[in-house]
């Protein structure tokens, strides 16, 4: 690992462990164990480091997910959407735990909009093609669920436990309406 690279990782636990206002940029260089000139050499300051924290962070989600919203079925699409918070935080947990406490600062917002864009329209023209009548306000409810669940990983070790069987029941749930809706 490089010295910028150790440095992006150190700041991502202490935003993860401090949030971002009580991490200050000295103890991001003890972290990694580099001087903090180097911060302010690579990054600017730290903002330029959380920039760089969410562009690698989010690289690494999409790199390692990168076929798993691939489907042809709308179905099917929609049950990887609602399950998608829970392999995400299973394979990315520190990631997941920095984004929860960074939730109210702007550019992780922002970052976060930005990552769950494509998947809303995506996810609400499957649900047009599955006969839902209000599509959008569907997509919108399955994306605050997500957007719960992922959080609540991320800030509840003993939520693991029993998330895959929310996540089975909010897919199953689905599976049922739209049966029920062909009838």
């Amino acid at each position: 690992m490089t010295k910028k690279e150790s440095l992006v990782y150190a700041a991502m636990e202490l935003f993860a462990e401090n949030g971002f206002e009580k991490t200050s940029t000295a103890n991001i260089a003890k972290r990694a164990q580099v001087s903090e000139a180097l911060i302010f050499k690579h990054f600017t300051n730290k903002d330029g480091l959380l920039d760089a924290v969410l562009k690698q962070g989010y690289a690494d989600v999409l790199k390692s997910n990168k076929n798993m919203l691939e489907s042809k079925d709308p179905l099917s699409f929609v049950h990887r959407v609602i399950e998608l918070p829970y392999v995400l935080y299973l394979k990315h947990p520190l990631f997941w735990k920095m984004q929860a406490q960074l939730q109210t600062h702007p550019k992780a917002n922002h970052a976060q909009e930005h990552f769950v864009k494509p998947v809303k329209s995506i996810l609400a023209n499957s649900l047009r093609n599955l006969g839902y009548s209000n599509p959008d306000k569907e997509s919108e409810l399955i994306l605050t669920v997500v957007d719960s669940v992922w959080k609540k990983l991320a800030v509840d070790d003993n939520f693991n436990i029993g998330a895959k069987d929310l996540i089975k029941y909010i897919q199953d749930k689905y599976t049922i309406e739209i049966k029920q809706e062909n009838k």
